[in-house]
């Protein structure tokens, strides 16, 4: 995703309103104003998917159409503009953080003070097809605005998008070849990307093999280049502009944290230009990740994030360590799914200790597995294996910290939306590679929570804090009914 710490600050601050008046000309302070404008964009993006659930997942033909789902008065088409129309469906819609869909008129634009939430001068405010809102000044929404407009014109005419806009799109179809390679080959991943062209589905741009041979070449790389009319895995492993980490010694279900580790990225010779929010020019290169989300990135961070994600590639194959944050990441995985096993083996409660699980471990992992699960890398000690696993050791020795209540049920913590039940010991943090605010690789330290459901995250010391106060609070509440 493109984006940076200040676009993020630029919006934090409305992001908890959630009444907002027709915009107009008044005495009012600007700022508020500009607040004004801001929450209804954000509540015209609720509207729109509101409105695309009722028709089959389409979008709005007009911004009056859209209005009809906002509150009386708040969209202006004097005042806002709308880019989309019902020739297109959201699910069309790829890298929705980075697409505009609806913006204040730059006539409008709002002469901001400085401030500690943003640089000040002119800005307007732009709505993302993902919902949020970002403040941009009007020379850099202009490009936001053209890029996007020609996004949608591209798909109601069924023509190629936007060079950056085609190779996500085509990345998002590459995945879906890689799925469909994979459910033909018990769950593996190919030995080469060259591999995968025969499985990309059909559709009105790919019904021969040379048309689905052309997803694995960039937009810029297909005009230059002639395809055979036969082609071979090895002539596309030759020509492919991507770049293929896997391996068919890796199933793609045990790919730890998915959404972070890539598969395919753009070759860093075939990167595109294009620039940052603040109008920066760079090169960026297309990512796809094993879980299907695609982005573009800049190359710098495309790169650290394929080192770390070859580093855990060879870690599956190899059957060694996996790295620090990607081990706890899995432990704490494997360890929400016992609790559910232990709670269907005991009519839906929850254990009363962590180590109560180990009889719901599954049964196919190692003995070395079993014991470390329960244990960090840094707290993983060699005599720990020679060491019966019992629900004692666990409690002598376990690094993760469980917040659950035998007195409760597995199913109303779900309903009750209680955050956590697990979370990474707070005195261990794990470096997470990020974007820098100039889009390069920088390291942000964080601990892991893992919510009822399964999912894990990786946030700040301070958020799990609060997570657990929240989650232990809405716990006893159950446990005291």
């Amino acid at each position: 995703m493109i984006g940076t710490r200040q676009g993020m600050q630029q919006i934090c601050w409305f992001l908890f309103l959630s009444v907002a008046a027709p915009i107009c000309v008044s005495a009012q302070p600007i700022r508020e104003q500009s607040v004004q404008a801001m929450v209804a964009a954000r509540n015209a993006m609720m509207a729109l998917h509101m409105y695309a659930q009722e028709h089959d997942g389409t979008l709005p033909a007009s911004l009056d159409d859209l209005a009809r789902y906002a509150r009386p008065g708040e969209l202006d088409d004097s005042a806002f503009k709308y880019l989309g129309n019902d020739k297109i469906t959201v699910e069309q819609l790829l890298d929705m953080s980075t697409l505009a869909v609806i913006h204040l008129d730059l006539s409008l634009a709002f002469d901001l003070p400085a401030d500690e939430f943003s640089v000040g001068g002119l800005s307007v405010p732009v709505a993302y097809a993902d919902g949020h809102v970002e403040m941009h000044p009007p020379e850099v929404a202009r490009w936001i605005i053209d890029d996007s407009a020609a996004v949608f014109t591209a798909l109601a005419d069924g023509k190629e998008l936007p060079e950056r806009r085609q190779m996500l799109a085509d990345l998002a179809i590459i995945h879906k070849a890689l799925v469909a390679y994979c459910v033909n080959h018990d769950g593996h991943l190919p030995g080469s990307l060259g591999e995968v062209f025969p499985y990309v589905p059909d559709s009105p741009r790919h019904t021969t093999m040379t048309e689905k041979a052309s997803v694995l070449l960039t937009p810029s790389q297909r005009k230059r280049t002639a395809l055979p009319l036969e082609p071979t895995a090895e002539w596309m492993d030759r020509n492919t502009s991507y770049m293929y980490l896997g391996s068919a010694e890796v199933v793609l279900d045990d790919i730890v944290d998915p959404r972070r580790v890539l598969l395919v990225r753009t070759k860093d010779n075939l990167a595109i230009d294009w620039f940052t929010r603040e109008g920066k020019p760079m090169k960026f290169v297309g990512v796809l990740h094993a879980a299907g989300n695609v982005s573009i990135t800049s190359v710098p961070f495309a790169r650290a994030l394929g080192a770390e994600s070859s580093e855990v590639l060879g870690a599956i194959v190899d059957g060694e360590g996996l790295p620090d944050y990607y081990d706890a990441f899995h432990d704490l995985r494997v360890l929400t799914g016992a609790i559910k096993r232990y709670a269907e083996l005991h009519d839906g409660f929850l254990p009363a200790h962590l180590g109560d699980v180990v009889d719901a471990l599954p049964d196919d992992l190692s003995a070395e597995t079993r014991h470390s699960v329960f244990v960090t890398n840094q707290m993983m000690r060699p005599g720990f294996l020679e060491e019966e696993l019992t629900s004692e050791w666990v409690h002598d020795h376990c690094s993760y910290v469980y917040i659950g209540d035998p007195r409760v049920q597995y199913s109303d913590v779900q309903k009750m939306g209680v955050q956590l039940l697990l979370h990474s010991p707070l005195n261990t943090v794990f470096p997470l590679l990020q974007e820098d605010a100039n889009l390069d690789p920088s390291r942000m330290d964080v601990v892991l929570q893992a919510m009822p459901s399964g999912w894990v995250l990786p946030v700040d010391a301070e958020w799990v804090v609060q997570s657990v106060a929240e989650s232990r609070q809405a716990i006893r509440e159950l446990a005291e009914r």
